[in-house]
């Protein structure tokens, strides 16, 4: 678009670092004082983080898209549920508890009906699995976090070591599934619908793909029972996993371009998005009472209308329904617009009203094992809004050594934790802290440090 000069008014769904590109090359205009005249709900919505957009000529070039924290759980260790019934639902709270359930879960169910042999866990490929695991041991993002906010990168920490001879007890032991960081999604959904797995420890959302194939293969399938359920997995030192960190700002950025002749229609309509009428339309499409719909065609799937009475609208209860039973159509949903698609600034948190933009989180209580995911999980959902907020730039020496040292952990933690000892793990895991630290980890982490505490300082953050 840049070289063509055929680029829009507004781009929305921008990384930070591309909105940051942008306007460096003078292609952002600055929205400040569109927002400031127009835009107070915005302003009053965002609140204290109104000044995370400000930069340090007073400008505001890019705005928080997909931004606040939804306070439910992202990632976590999972079960299966009738497994673990069958077992007598032993409590699971340390790491050694969730393997040596998992254990005994595969031991009890070696094979599937196929007679293809069971796995306690299966990794896809391209996940940093270490974050994951690690914050079983307090790591934030892989990184160790000292009480004066001074970061280092899980190679050559103690907490580093004990999660990668974690990972390998399961190798060696036959408990992980050797196509374990090279299966694609497809594929380890394929081994999930034929029962191969007794438990999964990454997002949450994959293992609901057991709602859409089991009902047709799982014999007296039982919707209540046949599912996987989330336990927060901590050592006992910590009162929490520090598995779900969250980032307030925002996911994505949009600029309003160099193109827009109206930036004052463009902060009104902002402005709107943050209004109770905004927020709903804008996350929930359009409701059911609007007379553009036509009976029966496909825009005929509201999930909402609106209500002469407080407070201005209600669900359509079959769509609820539908959501409940896991036959919501998010197809013919999204010829309604909703779930932020077409919003510049979608705010996600739970509003007054209890509910979220987000009109498939608007019923967590409802689904009891969301309830159960979610409570199990809230105490490890944290704002790391100050590290995750740091942009690399592209054009400095620190960007070549964290890509390089990312690739190098990426291959040899593999390697470590598909070893067949305990002895030749540490052996890899050793080569990998010599070969990470010989390309400047320590200023890495120096550089890292540096910037989230300048970030926890200027938010107002710091302890």
């Amino acid at each position: 678009m840049l070289a063509s000069g055929d680029y829009p008014d507004v781009i929305a769904c921008m990384t930070p670092s591309q909105a940051k590109n942008w306007e460096d090359m003078g292609k952002a205009i600055d929205m400040k004082p569109y927002l400031d005249a127009h835009a107070p709900n915005f302003i009053q919505s965002l609140g204290d983080m109104y000044q995370r957009y400000i930069n340090h000529d007073g400008a505001v070039f890019s705005l928080p898209n997909i931004w606040g924290i939804l306070p439910i759980c992202d990632f976590a260790p999972q079960i299966r549920y009738d497994w673990w019934s069958e077992a007598g639902q032993n409590p699971i709270t340390t790491p050694e508890s969730y393997h040596d359930t998992l254990k005994a879960l595969v031991e009890a169910h070696p094979e599937n009906a196929d007679g293809q042999k069971t796995y306690a866990l299966g990794f896809i490929k391209g996940r940093k699995n270490y974050e994951l695991v690690g914050a079983m041991w307090g790591l934030k993002k892989g990184f160790h976090e000292d009480a004066d906010h001074t970061l280092t990168f899980f190679p050559g920490t103690d907490e580093g070591w004990e999660l990668t001879r974690y990972i390998n007890q399961f190798t060696l032991e036959g408990l992980l599934d050797p196509d374990s960081f090279v299966m694609t999604m497809d594929e380890w959904v394929q081994k999930l619908a034929s029962q191969r797995y007794a438990g999964h420890l990454d997002s949450w959302w994959p293992v609901v793909y057991t709602q859409t194939y089991w009902p047709e293969t799982v014999e007296n399938y039982d919707p209540m029972t046949d599912l996987f359920v989330h336990v927060d997995v901590h050592t006992d030192d910590l009162e929490a996993s520090t598995i779900n960190p969250k980032n307030a700002n925002g996911t994505y950025r949009t600029i309003v371009t160099d193109h827009c002749k109206n930036p004052e229609i463009v902060a009104k309509f902002i402005n709107f998005e943050h209004s109770a009428l905004g927020l709903k339309l804008l996350g929930w499409g359009v409701p059911a009472n609007y007379e553009g719909i036509v009976p029966g065609a496909d825009n005929d799937y509201a999930v909402w209308y609106q209500t002469e009475d407080s407070p201005g609208w209600a669900y359509v209860e079959e769509h609820v329904e539908e959501l409940l039973a896991n036959s919501f159509n998010s197809t013919r949903h999204s010829y309604m617009g909703g779930s932020g698609v077409a919003s510049f600034t979608f705010d996600q948190r739970f509003q007054e009203d209890g509910t979220s933009c987000w009109d498939d989180q608007c019923f967590n209580d409802q689904i009891w094992w969301r309830g159960f995911m979610n409570d199990n999980m809230k105490a490890s959902c944290f704002d790391f809004s100050a590290f995750l907020g740091i942009q690399i730039p592209e054009d400095e020496d620190i960007s070549m050594q964290w890509q390089q040292i990312q690739d190098v952990v990426s291959s040899m933690f593999v390697e470590a934790v598909m070893a067949e000892s305990e002895e030749a793990c540490r052996a890899i895991y050793d080569s990998m802290v010599e070969k990470v630290n010989a390309l400047g980890m320590k200023e890495v982490n120096d550089w890292f440090t540096a910037q989230y505490t300048a970030n926890l300082k200027a938010w107002g953050m710091m302890d």
